[in-house]
């Protein structure tokens, strides 16, 4: 039973990190190619089925081990994919676009919209926060609510001036 366990948990991750796509945000960090965390929603997914894994496997008895691991891995990685089931290449453009506005202005961000499935987002960017020891970035916060569902915070995302404008940190 332990195996069949196991080896569920290592498909659901493979499965996963095929769905993977790269590129996304503004098309650069500050000195490197990635994204900002929004676009790498199926990285995280990953992590968070990784650090699932370990909890489960560490809070566990010994006897339940690859059990729990299996059960962390899954709990893990659908509650950090949770949010990316409700956004699409378009919802995450407009998100990423509300970020730098709130850069850009130096000030909160709120947004509404209605997809073209029908569901409502209501979107808080808060003011962007300057980020210790990197005095070209800031930092942001913001919250989504999709089809008044309660509340989800996004990753808090970096941003750094490199002098043409403000690219993300992956």
């Amino acid at each position: 039973m332990r195996s069949k366990f196991i080896a569920l948990a290592a498909v659901m991750a493979l499965g996963v990190a095929a769905c993977e796509t790269t590129g996304g945000g503004y098309g650069g960090g500050y000195g490197n190619t990635g994204g900002t965390r929004l676009s790498s929603c199926m990285r995280n997914a990953l992590i968070g089925a990784g650090v699932g894994a370990v909890a489960g496997a560490v809070a566990g008895s010994e006897n339940n081990r690859g059990e729990n691991a299996a059960i962390g891995a899954a709990v893990g990685g659908a509650a950090t994919f949770g949010v990316c089931k409700y956004l699409d290449n378009q919802q995450q453009a407009r998100i990423e676009g509300a970020y730098q506005n709130a850069l850009q202005n130096n000030a909160p961000v709120g947004m509404n919209w209605v997809s073209t499935a029908g569901r409502t987002y209501v979107l808080s960017v808060q003011r962007p926060q300057f980020t210790p020891g990197q005095p070209n970035c800031r930092s942001i916060n913001a919250t989504l609510n999709v089809n008044n569902e309660g509340v989800q915070a996004l990753p808090t995302e970096t941003y750094c001036n490199n002098g043409g404008g403000w690219v993300p940190v992956a």
